[in-house]
Parts: structure tokens; C-alpha cells; sequence
């Protein structure tokens, strides 16, 4: 064991102050408190690159969809739990009255109308929502903002990976509101109105109306076309604001919504995010010495970066390991083979919310492993996790479904064939 004083993160190799990590990521199921890494990884790695690659990675990958249909709540337990959510570039509902508007989608998949004013024409101003959803607040949210002394337009810039804020200042001349001044910003105002950009169809034209609408995050956002008249818009929002006010407005529920979205995924990050659960199993069951060996140093570096993905093994095996366990749980087993003068390959499976088994290499050339299995059992309803130090007792918890061939081979053979490796 390195000297407790000058002992370096795993990830990072320097010497920093330390904060616990999930050895299974919270926000996927594995808020397990008995499941952390201590004093192993650096508050740095852990809070400004692995906080936001599993936040993305929750939010707008593949697996996101799956958490958002299927697990109840993210990290936190009680009252104090998140909801799982989904980042995306924009998410429609279609209606009868106003064609696709903005909508968001919660707990369980179930949509949501979200409250918004619709811009019909030059002048015309609808205004719908969710009937769960207060109007009044709407209202009064809009108000506030337009109405302030000086309303803010406020737009995201991305430069050089730094995020920025053109912020637009603006006021009321009597009429209507006016531009007044502009700068960039390093952070965004509190109370201002979102410019976000309406997504053309294969015609070129906006593929429906623009929205002045309201998140449940609480931030106002307006979606319009690049070449839209924004100062009018908001000036049609401000004036129809003491208007809608005035009078009953009537949401209709719509039975089975038709639901459109669209993500921007990141591709690099499922593959860090499942390598990292890899490498921290292996941290967990292996310990630390074992972990800091130098086969491991590419795979973590892959983590880190993102700059080369860990590598991905084919997966094209004719037993699935996972045949016993239900949908409702993840599951990740570390594996090792024998390779050249007495080194191993290890990998690791893993299937999260039931779908397909990905293989994933971890270290080339490792030393012979303390022991011969890791097996994590994750259900994502309960974060409950389970352990398991070999396959015998795996199969044991959960026996796999035919062909029985496999119940043979895992119960027999020390070492659980992996999928071809190369090299």
C-alpha cells in the first residue's frame, strides 16, 4: 500500500484531495453507500470530469431513455431523490389545435405539455399547456421578465469547449420593446428569456410555429427561427400576457401523444462511462494495488480524455451471461484470460436496463488477478446492489435461462472465455 500521505489518485496519478466515488454510478441505480471507492480518486477527476460525463451520459445517450422509462428516481433517497430526466435539442407533442409544441418528457416516459404561448401569423398569440400545470405562475413569470427595467435575451456561445452567454439588453419604449445593448457574458443572468433556434424541415421552412414556453427547470425559453422578428415576438408575449390573464384557458388532454425528440449524443462518452464502471469494479474487488497496475494506465487515460474510447470487444458470443438476471437490474462482471507468459486480458460485461450485453477491454498484459471474478448486480428501482465473488454463487442467485451448456461451462471452468481480443 503507497504511503497514506502521498498516495495518487488511480484516475489522474497526482497527488490531490480525495472524494468518494460511487463504484456504480448514483444517478444509474448505484446510490449504494456499502458500493464507494475511498480515498482512491481525486476530487478534481471526480467533479469536474466524471460529474459531467455521467451526467450527459444519463441525460442523452442511448441509456438515457431506457433510465427515463424504467428507473423511478436518480440519486437521493425519500423526498430528497431526483427524478430522472432527458436532455434534448427540443421535444414535441402533437395537438389539434397548434400542430407539434413544446413538451418534456418525465418519470416513467409520460409527456408533458409544457405552458407556452404559440405565435400564429403576424400577430396572433395561442397559449396551451399541460392542465396539471399553473397558468397563473405562467403568467406571472413572463410578466416579470418583460416587464423588468431592462428584459435580457440571452443566447449560449461555445468557444474553444468554454461556454459563454450573449446577453441582449433591452427596454421598453412605450410601443414596443427595443434593442438597447449587448455583451458576452461568463454566466448567465437569472431572470431573462432563452434564445434557443427553431429546427428547419428538408423544405427549408421552420417545421412549426415558434413558442415563448416555460420549463420545469423554470427557465423561459424562446424557440424561433434564425431570421425571426424576436423583439416583436416578445412585445406580442408582453401584450397578451393581461389578455390570457382574463380569461378561462381550456387544456384538452390528448390520449397516446404522438412524441417527437431529438439528442445530440456524445459518442465517445457510453464507452467511458461503462469502462469507468469497469475500472472502479475493479478498484472495489481487487484493490488498489492491483488497479494502479500500468496495464490499466490506456483505459483510464481513455476515461479521462475521451480523446481514443476504450476499446470495445465483439460481442458476437454464442452464451449471453447474463440470461438469468431480470430487466429490472444492471449487471457487470469483470473477466480474465490467460494470455502470453502468464499475463491476462481483462474485460468486462455489462447490460444496463435489460438490453444488450457490451464487452469492453480493460487492460492488456495484467498480472494474475488476487482473485478470479467481480460481479455486481445493480437494481436501478431500489439502488440495491449485490455482490458476487464467483460465478458459481452468481448463477446460484440468478439461474440462466437455456441453452443450459452455459450453466455447465460457468460452474466448470475457472476462467469464462472471453470474446475473441486482439493482440
Amino acid at each position: 500500500m503507497l504511503n497514506e500521505e502521498r498516495r495518487p489518485c488511480i484516475y489522474c496519478g497526482k497527488v490531490r484531495t480525495f472524494s468518494n466515488e460511487h463504484v456504480f454510478p448514483a444517478g444509474l441505480g448505484g446510490d449504494d453507500h456499502r458500493f464507494l471507492l475511498r480515498d482512491l480518486v481525486c476530487a478534481v477527476c471526480n467533479t469536474e470530469t466524471f460529474s459531467p460525463l455521467e451526467l450527459r451520459f444519463s441525460r442523452s445517450s442511448p441509456a438515457a431513455l431506457g433510465r427515463i422509462f424504467l428507473q423511478p428516481t436518480g440519486r437521493g433517497r425519500g423526498k430528497k431523490a431526483s427524478i430522472p430526466t432527458i436532455d434534448t435539442r427540443e421535444t414535441t407533442v402533437l395537438t389539434e389545435n397548434f400542430g407539434a409544441v413544446e413538451a418534456e418528457v418525465t418519470a416513467t416516459g409520460t409527456p408533458t405539455i409544457l405552458m407556452q404561448f404559440v405565435f400564429d401569423g403576424a400577430e396572433g398569440v395561442g397559449v396551451t399547456g399541460d392542465a396539471s400545470i399553473d397558468t397563473a405562475d405562467f403568467l406571472a413569470h413572463i410578466e416579470s421578465v418583460l416587464t423588468a427595467d431592462r428584459p435580457l435575451i440571452v443566447q449560449k456561445l461555445t468557444s474553444e469547449g468554454r461556454k459563454q452567454y450573449l446577453v441582449s439588453e433591452l427596454r421598453w419604449n412605450g410601443e414596443r420593446l427595443v434593442h438597447a445593448s449587448q455583451e458576452v457574458m461568463e454566466k448567465p443572468p437569472k431572470l431573462c428569456v432563452w434564445r434557443e433556434l427553431l429546427e428547419r424541415g428538408p423544405n427549408g421552412e421552420p417545421n412549426r410555429r415558434p413558442t415563448l414556453f416555460r420549463r420545469r427547470a423554470g427557465q423561459l425559453v424562446l424557440r424561433a427561427p434564425a431570421d425571426a422578428d424576436v423583439l416583436a415576438m416578445l412585445t406580442r408575449a408582453r401584450k397578451a400576457v393581461p389578455i390570457v390573464r382574463g380569461r378561462p384557458v381550456t387544456m384538452t388532454p390528448i390520449e397516446n401523444p404522438v412524441v417527437a425528440l431529438s439528442m445530440s449524443l456524445h459518442p465517445n462518452d457510453y464507452a467511458r462511462v461503462l469502462a469507468k464502471i469497469g475500472v472502479n469494479l475493479v478498484a472495489h474487488s481487487f484493490g488498489e494495488d492491483y488497479v494502479r497496475h500500468h496495464a490499466f494506465k490506456a483505459v483510464k487515460r481513455a476515461i479521462l480524455t475521451g480523446d481514443r474510447p476504450p476499446q470495445l470487444i465483439d460481442n458476437s458470443t454464442p452464451t449471453d451471461p447474463f440470461h438469468g438476471v431480470p430487466a429490472d437490474r444492471h449487471v457487470a462482471m469483470v473477466h480474465f484470460q490467460k494470455g502470453r507468459a502468464g499475463r491476462f486480458h481483462v474485460a468486462l460485461s455489462i447490460r444496463l436496463y435489460g438490453g444488450r450485453t457490451t464487452w469492453l477491454l480493460l487492460a492488456d498484459r495484467a498480472i494474475r488477478p488476487p482473485a478470479l471474478e467481480a460481479i455486481l448486480v445493480v437494481d436501478y428501482t431500489t439502488h440495491h446492489i449485490e455482490e458476487f465473488n464467483n460465478t458459481t454463487q452468481f448463477v446460484m442467485a440468478y439461474p440462466p435461462s437455456p441453452p443450459i451448456e452455459y450453466t455447465r461451462q460457468v460452474t466448470a471452468d475457472r476462467y469464462p472465455r472471453l470474446p475473441p481480443v486482439s493482440g
